[in-house]
């Protein structure tokens, strides 16, 4: 996180993904770069009219209000060129660096809770697997949600970390699952990445469990065809 100062007003900008919140995160995503400037950006030769020009320090700007706090007119007229090159820059560059954070997190392990703006969250040691209604109710919510994250929805986060993710004592009806999930639109992107690796390793074991408990099965009845079949020709 960098500080700028700008008509005695201070502002930070994000250089990582622990400097941006989802609410952020999702702004920048929702704003398109004009398609010239993306073409320059991944590293085309690419010539700007006077238009075009304006039009990629207008995306820069809209990019910088949503993540830096600077007002859109303050970052087109009051911040030089340049600077707001960079401010653009720190921010790219930290929405790019995601793959490497989880690739960091699945090296270092896992840990039990976050805290979030005074409160504790805590994440469950094991998935949901009682045949409860409530239980089943979370494991379909928990089932949609990574679906959508397998697909690339980054926002399915929220959700899921309000699902999986609860104080000390709490049970699912003690609080409303979307106004908590709003909530956590403030929740730093390393955070919910967080979440959405723990989820894929507590999934991953899971399946693997299930999978020995099914073999074990699997190998139980064929003990017991064989018994009776054994048994069926000692009586003959």
């Amino acid at each position: 996180m960098i500080t700028i100062k700008i008509n005695n007003i201070e502002y930070t900008c994000p250089t990582t993904w622990a400097d941006i919140t989802m609410r952020q995160y999702l702004a920048v995503v929702a704003l398109v770069a004009p398609e010239k400037f993306k073409s320059f950006i991944a590293g085309d030769k690419v010539k700007f009219s006077h238009k075009e020009i304006q039009d990629a320090y207008s995306y820069m700007a809209k990019v910088v209000e949503a993540c830096c706090g600077i007002p859109y007119e303050v970052g087109m007229k009051q911040v030089k060129a340049t600077e707001l090159q960079k401010l653009w820059y720190h921010i790219e560059t930290a929405l790019k660096s995601d793959y490497e954070y989880q690739y960091a997190v699945s090296e270092n392990g896992t840990k039990a809770s976050f805290e979030f703006e005074g409160e504790t969250y805590y994440l469950p040691t094991k998935l949901m697997t009682e045949e409860t209604a409530g239980e089943l109710v979370m494991a379909q919510l928990l089932q949609d949600g990574c679906k959508q994250l397998e697909n690339g929805s980054y926002i399915a986060l929220t959700k899921l970390t309000a699902v999986l993710c609860r104080k000390a004592g709490e049970w699912y009806e003690d609080y409303d699952i979307e106004q908590r999930a709003e909530h956590f639109l403030g929740l730093p992107m390393d955070t919910l990445l967080y979440v959405g690796f723990f989820l894929q390793r507590l999934q991953r074991d899971y399946m693997q469990d299930l999978q020995i408990f099914t073999a074990a099965q699997t190998l139980t009845k064929l003990r017991q065809v064989s018994k009776t079949y054994k048994e069926a020709l000692a009586a003959t």
